[in-house]
């Protein structure tokens, strides 16, 4: 079964009846089919999924402006516990399972740890996983992602395999239930609670090469340097500019032995201050992890390098805005948070540039805050 047809009360929404693997056109072709159902004064849609629903512990939401949509008698969202079922039933169906990767960096990381937990719960399964190929070197250090089979040219599709689609996260308007993104791609993989994050395992290479940026850069006098992640590469209204960072920070900068590098892609705006020192678009996604290894703490934004931080366990400092460390992190996050002081956030829209959240944050929170990941006097 992959969809099924609902007739519903135009008066209350209640369920006439259902019917798996009809894409049934009209209430004529309807009574033909199946004359011993009453659907008189109904409405009907398509429902895609593929396990039988019991028409007694649903009805339907509707209106003249928006589309029908199943919810369970008390008016609650059922699709998490849909989609749950759904990606069960083909877990339990098939041998092979691919399962398509969306999203940025950091969302890889998240589906990545949902998909090492579901091969341990469903160690009869053969899991594959396609993905940008200038991802996987960062996802192959994760602890236990060398059980999934990243599809490339060299690798066919598997036959007769089922097919899971991390993009069902879209179907999930923020803000998100417990475990944040996580615990959403987690219930996509199969898993009735949030994956655990997997450690990086970073071959000494790697460390050797990052040490070997940090030392080209840095005099020897440096003690402390703190990681930095800023300009947020889907869109703006998550990012800090350059004067803002500089002004959050500025009770750090006569602080002995401390530096700061700051880490992005290519073309993010330079820091103009001998404090700083950009490694943007220098580090592939592989030396991104050793790099932080090196580093005594991190400040960034919601952004990959902050769940790189989560997964290396380090003294870590999240600034959010439009988005909501609740809704993005697991619980607990395993790093310090701070939201915006604005009453619009957070407003879960990426594209917002009405306020400019991100330069208002009370500086003296955020001295405090990195004070503490340093063990430093606070302000």
């Amino acid at each position: 079964m992959s969809f099924q047809t609902v007739f519903f009360s135009k008066t209350d929404g209640s369920i006439l009846g259902i019917f798996p693997n009809q894409y049934i056109k009209s209430r004529v072709a309807a009574r033909r089919l199946f004359p011993d159902t009453d659907i008189s004064g109904s409405r009907f849609f398509y429902l895609h999924i593929p396990f039988q629903l019991d028409p007694s512990q649903f009805k339907v939401r509707f209106s003249d402006h928006v589309a029908p949509r199943i919810v369970r008698l008390d008016g609650s969202d059922p699709l998490p516990a849909f989609i749950f079922s759904s990606s069960q039933q083909i877990l339990s169906t098939y041998k092979n399972v691919v399962f398509d990767f969306e999203g940025g960096a950091g969302d890889y990381l998240d589906e990545a740890d949902s998909l090492v937990a579901a091969a341990l719960r469903y160690p009869d399964v053969n899991f594959y996983a396609t993905l940008s190929d200038d991802r996987v070197p960062l996802l192959n250090l994760l602890s236990g992602f060398d059980s999934i089979t990243c599809l490339t040219p060299r690798i066919p599709f598997p036959s007769r395999a089922g097919r899971i689609a991390f993009s069902e996260i879209c179907r999930f308007p923020p803000p998100y239930p417990r475990g944040g993104k996580i615990g959403i791609y987690s219930s996509i993989a199969g898993l009735d609670s949030p994956a655990d994050r997997n450690p990086f395992v970073i071959p000494g290479d790697l460390v050797s090469q990052a040490q070997s940026f940090i030392s080209a850069a840095f005099p020897t006098k440096m003690k402390r340097l703190v990681a930095l992640h800023l300009t947020s590469g889907n869109s703006n209204a998550k990012s800090i500019d350059t004067d803002t960072i500089l002004r959050y920070l500025d009770p750090f900068l006569d602080t002995p032995g401390l530096y700061f590098a700051v880490l992005g892609g290519h073309g993010e705006p330079l820091i103009d201050h001998p404090k700083f020192k950009s490694f943007c678009g220098a580090l592939s996604w592989s030396l991104v992890p050793a790099f932080l290894s090196l580093c005594s703490a991190a400040v960034c934004i919601d952004s990959a390098i902050l769940h790189i931080a989560q997964h290396l366990k380090m003294p870590a400092l999240g600034l959010f805005g439009p988005t909501s460390p609740e809704s993005i992190l697991d619980d607990p996050p395993g790093i310090s948070v701070l939201q915006a002081p604005c009453d619009c956030c957070p407003c879960h829209n990426y594209e917002c540039h009405l306020d400019g959240c991100m330069d208002k944050f009370d500086p003296p929170a955020i001295h405090n805050a990195l004070s503490a990941l340093l063990s430093l006097p606070h302000a």
